[in-house]
């Protein structure tokens, strides 16, 4: 009758004892247990995964670690201690990463453990200082920049008649590649689309969502989704893992209807790239996105794609796939709380991938944009396999 449970331990403990006693270890230590909810479960770990988690590794405070984050979220939810800026603040170093849940036995997330929180001092107006600026933003433009005199290099689209893809460009994209969306869409329309580029500086809404301002979400998620609707695509492509980890799953939580099938870019790529014969005489490296690796469930995705270039030269770094080091772009609220934690992060994985090659290919524009800051060369995969099939790339 013990075989069900799994804390067998329990019972090799007891052998000998009267089955009275060993119903009653069974009770305490099994099935009182499962009525302990999975924040204090977390609080309670011996921080397992603080290896994972680039914060807890680069900033090195009991406080900011997973489990750190946890007993203070746990003390703050029991009133154990005030309910204010400095207390809560280190419910803010998380990068939503989730690569804590892939080293935890219950593949708990910290961030989803401490999300409902944030979103009870979002409406007492208890958060970080610095975050006021990036609020304002999304409540005066639905945007966490003001892209207003934004335009997206778009050519020769009133050619197109029909548009069976709708490319969704995305804030970092806008304010620091803009002319990256023509390179994009003649890429898509080159793998058989005709492409309509999403040109409203409307943001996804990942960080309004994340910062635990659900009635902001739900007014920029409505109007950006009704527009998305309007143009009545076939796919919705993305260049931001986030954005698509947005539109997958948190609208559908959300219960806000998307129309379209919705890809990240790489992902189309992978699946539309054997049409073409690319050769590359380059050694590589790559930076997994932790949303695509964990969230989204496509820990190969990059590799996959590089592999099947002939001559290409794959060096995987040591921490890759669902065990990738995530690092902060502007669209994480670490960026804006703590700027120079975020560059040590940034720092510790750019150097961490300039040991196995000086190319290092990436699957967002807020990834490029970070190792840029840094020096490094990088590319992001859709420019990399543009540059490739227009013989532009560098062979090194």
């Amino acid at each position: 009758m013990f075989e069900m449970f799994k804390d067998k331990w329990i019972l090799e403990a007891l052998k000998g004892s009267s089955l009275g006693t060993k119903l009653s270890a069974i009770k305490k230590f099994i099935v009182d247990k499962s009525k302990i909810d999975n924040l204090t479960k977390c609080a309670l770990c011996p921080n397992m995964c603080r290896f994972a988690c680039p914060v807890s590794v680069v900033h090195a405070r009991e406080t900011t670690s997973p489990s750190g984050k946890s007993r203070i979220a746990l003390f703050l939810k029991k009133n154990y201690i005030e309910k204010n800026e400095t207390n809560i603040r280190p419910l803010y170093y998380c990068l939503a990463c989730d690569s804590c849940s892939v080293s935890c036995p219950y593949n708990f997330s910290v961030n989803e453990l401490i999300r409902p929180l944030r979103e009870n001092y979002y409406k007492l107006a208890i958060y970080p200082q610095e975050l006021r600026e990036l609020i304002t933003m999304l409540k005066e433009f639905k945007c966490i920049y003001n892209l207003s005199n934004k335009k997206p290099d778009i050519k020769n689209e009133e050619n197109i008649n029909i548009h069976e893809a709708l490319l969704y460009p995305g804030c970092i994209m806008m304010k620091y590649y803009p002319n990256n969306t023509n390179v994009l869409s003649k890429l898509l329309e080159i793998m058989d689309l005709s492409v309509k580029v999403f040109s409203e500086m409307i943001d996804c809404g990942f960080l309004a969502y994340e910062l635990g301002a659900h009635e902001l979400f739900l007014e920029i998620a409505s109007e950006l989704a009704n527009k998305i609707n309007s143009y009545n695509a076939k796919y919705l492509i993305t260049v931001c893992p986030e954005c698509t980890f947005t539109f997958r799953d948190v609208y559908h939580d959300f219960k806000i209807k998307l129309r379209p099938k919705i890809y990240h870019i790489a992902e189309f790529i992978n699946e539309r790239m054997e049409g073409f014969a690319l050769k590359q005489n380059l050694k590589v490296t790559i930076h997994d996105s932790s949303t695509l690796a964990i969230k989204l469930k496509k820990p190969n995705l990059l590799n996959d794609i590089l592999k099947r270039i002939e001559g290409l030269e794959v060096i995987l770094p040591v921490r890759y796939g669902l065990n990738t080091f995530e690092i902060v772009g502007e669209n994480s609220f670490l960026y804006w709380v703590d700027r120079d934690l975020a560059y040590e992060i940034n720092k510790e994985r750019g150097e961490e991938l300039s040991k196995f090659a000086n190319n290092i290919i990436v699957a967002s524009f807020a990834a490029k944009k970070s190792f840029e800051d840094l020096g490094y060369g990088v590319k992001e995969i859709s420019e990399f396999i543009w540059d490739l099939i227009n013989g532009l790339g560098e062979s090194k």
